[in-house]
């Protein structure tokens, strides 16, 4: 009689490993939530910033004076450029909500002739994280961690 050699798992040895897996899995997960929601934030926070930089330089470009209009309530924006008419209206993510827009009237309007600006900034909101877009000195456009929120790497203090 020849006896065969016989290969594979058994049933236990297969229900620990699917019992690590498991393990693993469950302690992975709160990570990348953690990572998703910063991913958002940081997506919307670049997205604004390259819009206040674009309407600044159509601004310059046009020769004339655009605003952007912020509304916190429906996480959008508006920019209007010189041509008459025209609205350009911009959807954050309805997973990031936009609040406490710092401009006047929670509009800022970029002066054609210097590209400069009023000082402000609106702050970008997940459930755990804030990052601030604003505009410093006139000019500079930047993103930067509130003091007081939990910050998102990258970015340096306001």
């Amino acid at each position: 009689m020849a006896q065969h050699k016989q290969s594979g798992f058994t049933l236990v040895e297969l229900l620990i490993v699917i019992a690590i897996i498991a393990i693993l899995t469950a302690i992975a997960v709160p990570s990348f939530s953690d990572m998703i929601e910063r991913n958002k934030l940081k997506q919307a926070a670049e997205g604004v910033k390259s819009d206040l930089q674009w309407t600044r330089s159509e601004s310059i470009k046009q020769s004339c004076n655009i605003p952007i209009v912020f509304t916190p309530a429906t996480w959008q924006y508006v920019i209007s450029p010189c041509t008459s008419g025209a609205k350009t209206i911009i959807q954050t993510s309805s997973a990031v909500s936009m609040s406490n827009p710092a401009f006047t009237d929670n509009i800022i309007t970029f002066n054609f002739r210097r590209g400069e600006s009023e000082d402000g900034g609106v702050t970008l909101t997940t459930t755990n994280y804030q990052v601030t877009v604003e505009v410093d000195d006139g000019r500079r456009i930047r993103i930067c961690n509130p003091v007081a929120a939990n910050a998102v790497g990258g970015y340096e203090s306001c």
